[in-house]
């Protein structure tokens, strides 16, 4: 009976090795043919796919970011292929759950790669005209001439330089409009999931943080919306001890607080939106 299951196990190894070669796709359609509608056949097709984490649909639909405007073919394939494989981390069928940390993940790099395609073709693929442009748009950035290359310069300094190009504020002192402000702030999360992966499923040590924020808010007598979770912005503002409190006891504190109640609200469309708006642009 051992020997049974150790070849078995051998012939499960090999279909899988053969479902995921390209060209291949037709294999997989036979099995769902051959064993999908029996429900007493020990090979369901429905196991199978759920043991090899594929999913026939996502391989096959068309991607839920058109990527067709793409002329680079390796770029096209490689957001292409990053694309699907956030929304199978969207849908479970990867990791046989769903995972938000995952999907950020593969969100980033797409975010990313993006960033570093319309600088090159912008700007011809020239660094040194790259970094005048990002500077233009984003006088603080530290950009240094050590490694003249397009990808070599800090993400969150594209970022911030695209968006403020792109989405620039009518009101003095603000970098975006409020649009880009979500932009930015959503894919600025993003790439700090990417960046702290050491969080991964610490829901409790969020939903703990939340909440001792909240109170210890409560407790200073700072001006608070509970129906917002946030500060009365306008109050706290015009009011130089309250803004004075918050400057040194709680703004480092907001930032994680801001990060962790986005974490725990997963909005997963907020940053198929946010890489679309991105796109607009291109």
């Amino acid at each position: 009976m051992g020997q049974d299951k150790e070849q078995l196990n051998k012939l499960l190894d090999f279909i899988d090795s053969l479902a995921k070669t390209k060209g291949n796709e037709w294999f997989v359609e036979e099995l769902r043919k051959r064993y999908g509608k029996n429900n007493n056949t020990v090979l369901k097709i429905n196991n199978i796919e759920r043991y090899l984490g594929l999913d026939f649909k996502i391989d096959t639909f068309p991607s839920i970011i058109d990527y067709s405007f793409i002329k680079d073919p390796m770029v096209f394939e490689q957001l292409t292929s990053d694309n699907r494989e956030m929304l199978r981390y969207r849908y479970g069928v990867r990791s046989h759950t769903v995972d938000f940390y995952e999907f950020c993940r593969f969100a980033h790099l797409q975010a990313e790669m993006l960033l570093n395609y319309y600088y090159s073709i912008n700007c011809r693929n020239d660094f040194l005209k790259a970094k005048q442009t990002i500077l233009k748009f984003n006088p603080s950035a530290k950009i240094s001439d050590d490694y003249p290359e397009i990808e070599s310069i800090a993400y969150s300094y594209k970022l911030k330089a695209f968006i403020s190009e792109k989405y620039p504020s009518l009101t003095p002192k603000k970098w975006f409009s409020n649009q880009g402000q979500f932009v930015y702030e959503t894919l600025m999360n993003v790439k700090e999931i990417r960046n702290n992966q050491s969080h991964r499923g610490k829901v409790e040590e969020a939903e703990s943080f939340i909440h001792q924020f909240e109170q210890y808010v409560k407790d200073s007598k700072l001006p608070w919306n509970d129906s917002k979770k946030d500060f009365d912005w306008g109050i706290l503002n015009n009011n130089q001890d309250f803004k004075h409190l918050f400057d040194i006891e709680f703004s480092k504190k907001y930032q994680k607080f801001k990060w962790y109640l986005w974490i725990i609200h997963e909005p997963y469309e907020d940053v198929i939106r946010a890489i679309k708006k991105i796109i607009i642009f291109l």
